[in-house]
């Protein structure tokens, strides 16, 4: 009798464990689908965005006193170090930098701040694209420019030895873009040399 009850309680905890299991698949299979048509619609805007810009702001990059003033430089991904190196997979994000956050901000980075920024756009005009389109505070166009050109923007120091920059944050972000497969990013240059 005793075996028949344990057999039992096996069998309902594989049940249950199925149960849970299908329930996952099926809330991960939501998830991609409403990623995938939100990644759609983001993308939309962007290509909006970029269309209803005057002719006179092509974009073709450009030498950016703006950049010169904030600091910011874009560099190459193989010359940023990051210490300590504890980023190896989605499972490590959370709190502040999500993983899908970081990610929808780096699309973002990629197909449309950076293009604009090197036109000399600032937070104001990405706010102002930002209201005109209905993206939202966190997921905007002024969002995505503060993580990666104001504020949140990522710290390194160059270490002219290595020729090589040293990061204090932005580790997160630099998972993800190697990820992605971009070449560099923007980087708020901690002790660069002054010229006269």
């Amino acid at each position: 009798m005793a075996d028949n009850v344990e057999y039992n309680e096996q069998q309902n905890l594989q049940k249950h464990a199925l149960e849970v299991q299908s329930q996952m698949h099926q809330r991960e299979s939501q998830l991609l689908n409403q990623n995938s048509s939100e990644n759609t619609e983001q993308n939309n805007i962007n290509r909006t965005a970029l269309r209803s810009l005057p002719e006179s702001q092509a974009l073709v990059p450009q030498e950016n006193d703006n950049l010169k003033k904030l600091g910011i430089q874009n560099v190459e991904l193989s010359k940023l170090k990051h210490f300590p190196d504890n980023i190896k997979g989605p499972q490590d994000f959370g709190g502040r930098f999500p993983y899908e956050s970081v990610q929808h901000h780096m699309r973002q980075l990629d197909s449309t701040v950076r293009p604009l920024v090197e036109q000399g756009y600032t937070n104001d005009q990405f706010q102002e694209l930002d209201r005109q389109h209905g993206l939202s505070n966190v997921k905007g166009l002024a969002a995505t420019y503060s993580i990666f050109y104001g504020s949140d923007a990522i710290k390194a120091e160059y270490d002219s030895a290595t020729n090589t920059y040293n990061m204090g944050d932005g580790n997160h972000r630099l998972f993800v873009a190697k990820e992605m497969g971009l070449t560099s990013l923007p980087v708020r240059i901690m002790n660069m040399p002054r010229y006269s």
